[in-house]
């Protein structure tokens, strides 16, 4: 057996339980480590056999402690890129032109990140910034990959269900935004008993259903405590209780509002004290790095079905109408 062949071997065999310990913490540390025993049991077979290791043996126990992470990675990554390939495919214009690739140093900076993400939530998303940073380079900077880098299996999820219930504003002026729709149950409470929309106890159970992570609903503070943990990590920025997020201008101006293909006009309100033409959009906006990783997405968003009445019963919601 060669020393590949014996790296190996004693690689797969490292990845056994161990014997429980009455300290809990102990116990997930030496699970932990257990994948990496080889190069101790290695050394200790080479100082029965020679009483001292050789340089040489010192090297395959090096190489032996690497292997399993290097493993992990490599799967992680193998994962990302099979994804990332399937998406160019969808994606890609009919008439597809040769590409420039992503530069070495960015191509490093991404792999560093994404070697360590085991979780198919996150590869996905990776695997979607990935994709358009090939169709337009300079989208993701590295202090976006950072950043990007602190998302979870929980934040993950929860960032795709708000890209899911995502709307579009033109503005009359040639402005544009995207909007990720998230209404408080105050709010909720309010649109129900509103007489002047259709908007019912049944829809607003369809929307806050949705909030669903690793099968469990989120509720109230546990959804705000989330949508936090987004803000810190800098994709959204989420209004104050009781306040929402508008798009405001000085003149009376036309807004347009869609969701996939369905668009219909908004008319604007008016602030007497401000003298500003307003439409209130929701309690939560997208920063520069959440519209980016959200438009990095947007091709295989799928709208739920109750979305498009969603968003027209929240903008004539009587409540903004004063």
């Amino acid at each position: 057996m060669d020393d590949l062949e014996k790296i190996l071997s004693l690689a797969e065999k490292s990845t056994g339980g161990i014997e429980s310990t009455g300290n809990i913490i102990t116990q997930i540390y030496r699970q932990y480590i257990a994948k990496y025993n080889a190069a101790d049991q290695y050394l200790n077979e080479v100082i029965k056999e020679k009483g001292k290791p050789s340089a040489k043996d010192m090297e395959i126990a090096a190489r032996l402690y690497a292997v399993p992470k290097m493993r992990r990675h490599y799967k992680n990554i193998a994962n990302i890129l099979v994804r990332a390939d399937q998406l160019y495919e969808q994606w890609k214009p009919q008439k597809d032109e040769m590409r420039k690739a992503p530069e070495d140093d960015w191509i490093d900076y991404f792999l560093d990140r994404v070697k360590t993400v085991s979780d198919e939530t996150v590869q996905r998303l990776w695997a979607c910034i990935l994709t358009q940073e090939c169709f337009e380079q300079g989208t993701f900077r590295r202090v976006m990959l950072d950043r990007l880098a602190l998302l979870d299996r929980s934040s993950a999820a929860l960032f795709q269900i708000l890209c899911d219930l995502t709307y579009d504003i033109e503005v009359s002026d040639g402005r544009n935004y995207s909007v990720p729709l998230y209404i408080r149950d105050t709010e909720l409470c309010k649109m129900i008993h509103n007489t002047c929309i259709d908007f019912t106890e049944e829809d607003a159970m369809l929307y806050k259903n949705y909030f669903s992570i690793n099968d469990r609903v989120l509720h109230g503070s546990e959804i705000e405590e989330e949508l936090e943990v987004l803000q810190e990590i800098g994709l959204v920025n989420l209004s104050e209780e009781n306040d929402e997020s508008d798009i405001y201008s000085i003149e009376n101006i036309e807004f347009t509002v869609s969701t996939e293909n369905k668009k219909f006009k908004v008319l604007p309100l008016y602030d007497e004290k401000q003298e500003v033409y307003y439409v209130v959009t929701g309690c939560m906006t997208f920063t520069k790095i959440g519209l980016e990783l959200y438009k990095a997405l947007k091709k295989q968003i799928v709208k739920p079905l109750f979305f498009l009445k969603l968003v027209e019963s929240f903008m004539n919601y009587g409540e903004f109408q004063k």
